[in-house]
């Protein structure tokens, strides 16, 4: 890979990470009438150090739960350079899935991965060169119009898989007609597939074959459009009025979560809208209550038989973050529970596995740090969602 490569992948890995980090359209509460719900203290008790993550710039989110209590993560001096998953046991024991071993797909960078009871799978995008020069033109920021000319390059999307031990298991090319951005994998081998039209930026997503090969697309009525109103405030208040900007970063922040044998495709949209997913392509929906002021959904993970839903809100002064998480209830979307942390989790429970709660979250020393908690129900009061 030749030094402009190299340049063109980092400007273009920094550009995504700065989509993706932009805060979402603020939580609505709804006439400030948020229900009161009981509030459960959950004490950490334990913190391990993790050795092998020493000296790491951050953490990229979402951060990822498997089974028996893995944690799944990338940090951030690994992303633009090799670009690797890395997996936490509860011991703090780690895992590395390097993309340099991902050898039959050309220039492979990992763009969204999925862990599963057995392996973890990986939606890559590669790119190799063609014989052909192309030229094309585009607009300085000071409205000079330059044209530069290159190598015809090839774009392609594969899903890969490599066993939970790190070794690499192979590679399937994607046969579908639209740009992936997320991925979940059914307990069959079979994949949700969720992103945009080539052409008009329209969320689509498909059921998508263990082969690669595409199915059938998947209805999810009610879902975003670029003429609903969601997108459009998206676009007004942090995309300069363009919609189809707008609707592009809500389609590339949607998180696709493994829950039992279903998936659940989560838009992070001013009410948090879930789809659950079985198999057989049956879609529910599910809208989640209206949630604390001022605040952005941060993630939302299964926590049994409900659902664990974390949002972030900036302090006062701008220089800090609050983690308020809440259990939900997936059938109606309402708050049922708030949860109180007695130290400070990073940006939220990466885990919860057997009772336990599990966090990953970088010290003053710049050491990552595993954190374990449980929840007192014992010590259950009542709290206001929007409180801090």
């Amino acid at each position: 890979m030749n030094a402009a490569t190299l340049v063109t992948i980092l400007v273009l890995t920094l550009a995504g990470l700065a989509q993706e980090s932009r805060a979402a359209a603020p939580i609505d509460d709804r006439a400030n009438d948020a229900p009161t719900v009981p509030t459960i203290p959950v004490k950490f008790t334990s913190e391990l150090k993790i050795p092998s993550l020493m000296g790491v710039m951050g953490i990229e989110q979402p951060v990822r739960c498997g089974t028996d209590g893995r944690v799944f993560l990338r940090t951030a001096s690994s992303i633009g350079m090799n670009n690797d998953v890395v997996m936490i046991m509860p011991s703090g024991s780690t895992t590395n899935f390097r993309t340099m071993s991902i050898m039959d797909v050309p220039n492979a960078y990992i763009s969204r991965y999925f862990p599963t009871d057995n392996d973890l799978y990986a939606l890559v995008r590669g790119f190799s060169y063609g014989t052909k020069t192309v030229r094309t033109k585009g607009q300085m920021p000071d409205g000079r119009t330059v044209e530069t000319s290159g190598q015809a390059v090839s774009l392609q999307n594969y899903i890969v898989r490599f066993g939970l031990d790190g070794s690499y298991r192979g590679a399937v090319r994607l046969e579908i007609p639209f740009q992936p951005s997320q991925f979940g994998v059914f307990t069959s081998g079979d994949f949700i597939v969720s992103g945009r039209d080539n052409d008009s930026g329209e969320p689509k997503t498909a059921l998508v074959r263990a082969s690669g090969q595409f199915d059938r697309y998947i209805e999810l009525r009610g879902d975003i459009t670029g003429k609903s109103e969601s997108v459009r405030e998206q676009a007004r208040s942090d995309n300069k009025g363009f919609v189809r900007g707008a609707l592009q970063w809500m389609v590339d922040t949607t998180e696709l979560i493994p829950d039992g044998d279903k998936l659940l495709l989560v838009r992070k949209l001013n009410q948090v809208t879930v789809f659950e997913i079985i198999p057989s392509g049956t879609v529910r929906r599910v809208l989640v209550k209206a949630g604390p002021a001022d605040a952005t959904l941060q993630s939302l993970k299964p926590a049994a038989g409900r659902w664990l839903v974390q949002f972030t809100k900036s302090s006062r002064d701008g220089l800090g973050v609050t983690v308020l998480s809440y259990y939900v209830d997936p059938e109606t979307g309402r708050f049922l529970e708030k949860l109180v942390y007695s130290t400070p989790v990073g940006l939220g429970v990466a885990c919860f596995h057997d009772g336990e709660f599990l966090a990953v979250r970088q010290n003053e020393e710049g050491e990552m740090i595993l954190l374990k908690g449980t929840p007192d129900t014992r010590g259950s009061g009542t709290d206001q969602p929007e409180a801090e």
